[in-house]
């Protein structure tokens, strides 16, 4: 169960701040306020859809004359207000609060002729300026808090759920899920703040508080933001949590809410299939997403082509390996190295060299991960001194050997008698500053 932290008092708006200086504010006295845009999962939230379907791909040429005329556009609102003297005010204001106890009685003549001088301002550039102190230090984020409650209480803009959802979404970045917890208390949550939190705990890890804010968002009646599955997938794939039922379950979801699917999220589910061991949902996916004209990513397809090779469907692996380069996508060392595992599990020496062989030949350098297969490659095979070899080439190659490359060699002379070359193997080790861990001990 989600335990929410406990609210703070109906009194306070925000959790109590101290700028650090107004030196901190000068950088935006003395120039106009650079305004970024949006978050993705902000934008996203804002434009769900309540069909499935892949978004239409519009042409380059008129995507670029709408975004140059929507930046010129933008461009001249934002030469209309300068932002520098309200954020000098709230620094100043803090700074004084924090040295008096007292509470002003009443408003501040300076403070209402500031707040009428700012009353035309467009809602969207007070987002674009609150996402810009978000996305810097941590003070200008407690300034950003500081800004919010001066909109709040001079009335001066209406959107407060997006206000929210944007210190929520930078406070998950800056990796301070607490305090985004607390603040979403401010309000009842809507499908923006909801989203903005779900990002939040993906971001920092914590799965269960953001599968458990789905499960409440759909007893609620909202819909979860397409975006927040795919930073779902991505943190169950970093942590190693995903697997075969709660893929399922999520892609279900997805499909029974009719939630609109990007190129993104394509790809995340591709790859969290197949990083679950369901390389065959994987390439019915693959298909469905390549039937509507979109080409998968290079990483996708190495985890699919890793999937394949683990499975024992070497044959399957090969054609996604060579649809890659058809594609115009060039296999880096992560893709032949999982094809490479494909080869060593399948026993299949003769293309374990050959793609070695293949892989240098297109100029990409093997790594750690290439020697050690190959080395396993050969010590499968029971060719000890190929393996031999090919840590010769490496250490020529100037790639670090680890661990299990030298367990393996030094197991096939132990297990041979050979205790000379055995010996001879330990001093390469010492030599190397390898030490022996968890392989070399069970060898």
């Amino acid at each position: 169960m989600l335990l929410l932290p406990v609210p703070l008092p109906g009194s306070t708006r925000f959790p109590s701040f101290q700028l650090a200086s107004p030196i901190l504010i000068r950088h935006h006295q003395h120039h106009m306020f650079h305004l970024w845009s949006l978050s993705a999962t902000t934008a996203a939230a804002v434009t769900n859809s309540s069909q499935a379907h892949l978004p239409p791909i519009p042409s380059s040429t008129s995507t670029s004359n709408s975004r140059r005329r929507s930046f010129d556009d933008h461009q001249a609102a934002v030469s209309r207000y300068d932002f520098g003297p309200l954020l000098t005010f709230l620094a100043a204001k803090s700074m004084s609060m924090s040295s008096s106890a007292s509470s002003p009685t009443s408003l501040d003549p300076a403070e209402f002729q500031l707040a009428e001088s700012y009353r035309a301002v467009p809602a969207p550039l007070w987002h674009s300026l609150l996402k810009s102190l978000c996305s810097s230090s941590s003070s200008d984020i407690q300034l950003a808090y500081a800004v919010v409650s001066w909109l709040q209480k001079h009335n001066l803009c209406f959107s407060y759920e997006l206000l929210y959802s944007i210190l929520i979404h930078a406070l998950g970045r800056s990796e301070k899920l607490y305090e985004a917890f607390l603040l979403s208390q401010r309000q009842s949550l809507t499908p923006l703040t909801y989203n903005a939190l779900i990002g939040a705990c993906a971001r920092n890890g914590d799965l269960e508080k953001a599968l458990h804010l789905m499960s409440r968002m759909r007893q609620d009646g909202y819909r979860s933001d397409f975006v927040n599955y795919s930073l779902i997938i991505q943190s169950l794939s970093r942590s190693n949590k995903i697997d075969s039922p709660i893929m399922i379950k999520l892609y279900r979801e997805i499909e029974s809410e009719s939630i609109e699917i990007d190129g993104q999220l394509y790809n995340d589910i591709i790859a969290g299939f197949a990083k679950a061991g369901e390389p065959t949902q994987a390439m019915h996916l693959l298909a469905m997403v390549q039937a509507t004209g979109l080409s998968p990513k290079t990483a996708t397809l190495v985890a699919l082509i890793s999937a394949l090779g683990n499975c024992g469907r070497v044959v399957e692996a090969e054609a996604i390996f060579e649809e890659m380069k058809e594609g115009g996508l060039q296999p880096r060392t992560r893709a032949y190295n999982a094809l490479l595992k494909g080869y060593v599990k399948a026993a299949q020496l003769k293309d374990a060299e050959s793609i070695v062989s293949q892989m240098e030949r297109s100029g990409i350098s093997p790594d750690e991960h290439t020697y050690s297969l190959l080395i396993d490659a050969y010590a499968n095979a029971g060719r000890w001194e190929s393996a031999r070899i090919v840590l010769k080439e490496m250490e020529a190659s100037n790639v670090q050997p680890n661990s299990y490359v030298f367990s393996r060699i030094l197991a096939s002379y132990r297990d041979r008698g050979e205790w000379q070359k055995s010996f001879q193997v330990l001093r390469e080790m010492k030599s190397s500053g390898v030490r022996p861990d968890r392989h070399f001990t069970m060898s």
